[in-house]
């Protein structure tokens, strides 16, 4: 029982150090909680939400299909791409280092805007 007890300690102990030790992702990289923008439906202009967003330089972003089918956004320079995006799924956090038009490429009249 005493051994069970230890492992137990050990195990909680690991785990709790463990969780201090963070992950290197693009939002650790400007410490700023990355901004979500949400792709709402195939809509047009209207299709993500805010649109057009605000967004600093290098300030990271997320976006979150809240729609139920399938979009992958990208920038109209190909300077972002969040990869497929299933329902209810999100990008991993990033930096956005530019301004300008994104699209998404499975629905082209998707369309949305980053602004300075």
């Amino acid at each position: 029982m005493k051994i069970l007890r230890r492992r137990f300690a050990f195990a909680a102990f690991s785990l709790a150090t463990s969780a201090c030790a963070g992950v290197n992702t693009p939002s650790d990289v400007t410490g700023a909680i990355p901004i979500t923008i949400e792709v709402i439906g195939i809509n047009g202009a209207r299709s993500f939400s805010p649109n057009p967003e605000t967004i600093p330089p290098g300030h990271p972003v997320v976006w979150h299909n809240a729609n139920i089918e399938t979009h992958h956004i990208v920038f109209d320079d190909r300077s972002v791409d969040t990869g497929t995006l299933r329902p209810g799924a999100s990008s991993a956090p990033m930096p956005i280092g530019t301004s300008g038009p994104y699209h998404c490429t499975i629905h082209p009249s998707m369309v949305g805007t980053i602004a300075r």
